[in-house]
């Protein structure tokens, strides 16, 4: 297939109306046992698969970022998870 097909195919910046513009996400806080605690360690960057035509090229656009939590906070999410799964079998 001619490159040529793609170059329409992802819209300009400019091309895209104010309102579907956005500033990314930038997830900081994760959540252990009903409690919201502020993640200060790494994170992942997410992209849009949705690209933007920028200098004759498209871009994927950055849409956000979340936490990557480590094993300690993933033990501890199960271990809230299972205990929240219990209580609900207790009321049942």
């Amino acid at each position: 297939m001619d490159i040529s097909a793609f170059q329409n195919l992802f819209p300009a910046k400019n091309d895209i109306k104010p309102d579907y513009l956005f500033q990314p996400i930038h997830q900081k806080e994760y959540l252990i046992n009903g409690e919201i605690r502020l993640w200060t360690g790494e994170k992942r960057d997410v992209y849009s698969p949705v690209c933007i035509k920028e200098n004759n090229s498209a871009e994927q656009v950055l849409i956000g970022s979340y936490p990557i939590l480590n094993f300690d906070e993933a033990i501890q999410g199960v271990d809230g998870a299972v205990a929240a799964h219990r209580r609900r079998q207790d009321r049942a």
